[in-house]
C-alpha cells in the first residue's frame, strides 16, 4: 500500500451530477433491474454503466435506502458507510427457511466518506 500525501486527490468513489446526491453502484452482472428504494417509498432507478456489469444512480444525502435486484431480491449496499437496521429486524430471517421481508431488511444511510486523516509517524 502506498501512502499518500494530504494534498493528492483520493478516489472517494462514483461521482455525483450535483452536490445534493449520493453516488450509488452496486456490480451486479446477472441483475436485469436495480431499483433504489427509499424509505418514503420513492422508486429510482439504476442504469447498467458502460461495463455493463455496474449499476449506478443517486439518492439524496441523508436517505435511507434499500436496493432491489430484478424487484424482489433485497441487497444491502456493499459501499454504504451507514447501516440502519429497522424495529423488528431479525437475522433469522436471512437464514434457510427465513423471510426476508422489505420492511424489516436493513438500509444503508446515503453519507459520503468521512475526510481523510493525516498519516501519524510512530
Amino acid at each position: 500500500m502506498r501512502a499518500t500525501r494530504e494534498d493528492e486527490p483520493v478516489d472517494r468513489g462514483p461521482a455525483t451530477s450535483h452536490p445534493g446526491a449520493f453516488a450509488v453502484s452496486l456490480y451486479a452482472p446477472g441483475a436485469s433491474s436495480v431499483d433504489a428504494v427509499l424509505d418514503d417509498a420513492t422508486v429510482v432507478e439504476l442504469h447498467r454503466e458502460r461495463s455493463r456489469d455496474d449499476w449506478v444512480g443517486e439518492v439524496p444525502v441523508g436517505s435511507r435506502y434499500l436496493l432491489l435486484l430484478d424487484g424482489d431480491r433485497p441487497v444491502l449496499d456493499p459501499r454504504a458507510t451507514e447501516v440502519w437496521f429497522p424495529p423488528g429486524h431479525s437475522r433469522d430471517a436471512a437464514r434457510p427457511g427465513g423471510s426476508l421481508d422489505h420492511a424489516t431488511f436493513p438500509r444503508a444511510v446515503a453519507r459520503p466518506w468521512p475526510a481523510r486523516r493525516p498519516q501519524r509517524r510512530t
